[in-house]
């Protein structure tokens, strides 16, 4: 992803964090509305198919409290658990201070992760076989 940006370290920099920034500000807005909405919800119309009670409810709460910012850390970066996470942190009402530090490093890896091999080797190595439309214009 780092490919087109120039070699020079206040650029990167400002990209870096752009990328850090979006992706902490977007899980915010999650969390909060899951935070609002989500035990509401949990408590009256799906409960009941996911056989959550109130006590596992409670239980969840407090390992989330315990080890949620180590969670959210490592777990964002397992494909298919990024917004599972996001929405039981603000169900469990993980505070809001821990969320946003603990996505704002778990972004801050992912961000450079992605931008460093751009901008070490440059632009990725072009498609095997080229794309072909799967159906062709009329006339």
């Amino acid at each position: 992803m780092g490919h087109r940006l120039p070699r020079n370290f206040p650029v990167l920099f400002a990209a870096w964090l752009g990328f850090t920034l979006a992706v902490t500000l977007g899980a915010t807005n999650l969390y909060l509305l899951s935070r609002r909405y989500g035990r509401r919800l949990l408590e009256h119309r799906i409960a009941r198919f996911l056989e959550l009670t109130p006590s596992r409810l409670d239980r969840a709460e407090g390992w989330f409290a315990r080890y949620g910012p180590w969670t959210l850390i490592f777990g964002r970066h397992i494909p298919g658990f990024r917004v599972p996470l996001t929405v039981a942190a603000g169900i469990l009402k993980l505070p809001s201070r821990i969320f946003a530090i603990s996505v704002a490093v778990s972004s801050a890896a992912w961000a450079g992760v992605l931008l460093l091999p751009g901008v070490l080797f440059g632009a990725p190595p072009p498609p095997s076989t080229p794309a072909r439309p799967l159906v062709s214009g009329c006339g």
